[in-house]
């Protein structure tokens, strides 16, 4: 449906069809939809279909999108403009901007789209639409690029991660292990394991103990942890003294430079004891994880 120009009858029809009434003793061109403005839920099964920006003020659309994610999962917004060229869109989730389609030329023969992806926590997230061609050119006079018509599909995915090879960081290679993804760097990742269904714990002589498989998230500076990422590794082993006194062995990679082994296709993966003494010292810089 491309045009290079457009007669005012047609513009007119065109304004009318999008958005029938106008309001009473309002300026020209303000428009209200005939049907409320709509907060659009959505699932794992994503959504697509048409949509529309009437206010003059903003360009803002006069949809809104919503869906609750119990685990980390990635969004892809896709919009594509309809009828005039001239409109582009910015896209926003939680009032944060992930993209923006190409500004096109008014009466261009390109319509202007994009899509535009980003990470979800686990919680309830909002996107919004925002017409910053159309109201641009709205406010330097052409009334008819408001109200305007668009395309949005939105879907919904599992967070995916570059699987590391050779010499890994120490997430690269919990990641290639687990299959999850585990953020930017070791000191956050706790949430991340939390979000994929990891369960945090305290071991103790008592109750808990580690066991070989379990993660272990170390913050900045523990036990020799990198003072700014920290560290994050596999319990190998663990032992309890008759004082109750837990040392546990590692495994993971980017650590010790000595006695490496090849292992979730990482070559620098090496195996360290952490001391009892280390959890006496700083007692909330290590944090134990199961599944």
């Amino acid at each position: 449906m491309r045009r290079l120009a457009l007669s005012a009858a047609v513009v007119a029809a065109m304004a009318f069809a999008l958005a029938p009434s106008a309001v009473a003793g309002g300026p020209a061109n303000t428009y209200v939809r005939t049907d409320a403005d709509a907060l659009i839920a959505f699932g794992s099964g994503g959504w697509s279909g048409w949509s529309q920006s009437t206010d003059t003020v903003a360009g803002m659309g006069d949809d809104q999108w919503q869906t609750t994610v119990t685990k980390a999962s990635t969004l892809t917004v896709s919009v594509a403009d309809s009828f005039i060229v001239g409109d582009n869109y910015a896209v926003s989730v939680d009032g944060k901007s992930i993209g923006t389609t190409p500004p096109e030329p008014l009466y261009g023969s390109t319509y202007s789209s994009g899509s535009f992806s980003t990470k979800l926590n686990p919680g309830t997230h909002t996107v919004t639409v925002q017409d910053v061609g159309g109201i641009k050119y709205y406010k330097q006079g052409d009334t008819f690029m408001i109200p305007a018509g668009y395309y949005v599909s939105l879907a919904l995915g599992k967070v995916g991660y570059v699987p590391g090879s050779g010499a890994c960081s120490c997430v690269q290679y919990v990641q290639n292990v687990l299959g999850i993804f585990l953020g930017p760097d070791a000191k956050g990742a706790g949430a991340y394991l939390a979000a994929a269904g990891h369960y945090q714990y305290a071991p103790s002589y008592s109750g808990a103990h580690p066991e070989t498989g379990d993660i272990v998230v170390l913050q900045p500076g523990f036990a020799g942890a990198d003072s700014v990422s920290g560290h994050i590794a596999f319990v190998a082993d663990w032992q309890v003294s008759s004082e109750g006194d837990i040392t546990i062995t590692m495994k993971s990679a980017n650590w010790d430079s000595n006695k490496l082994s090849t292992d979730g296709g990482c070559t620098n993966v090496s195996t360290v004891r952490i001391p009892a003494s280390a959890f006496y010292n700083d007692p909330g810089g290590i944090a134990f994880y199961r599944r």
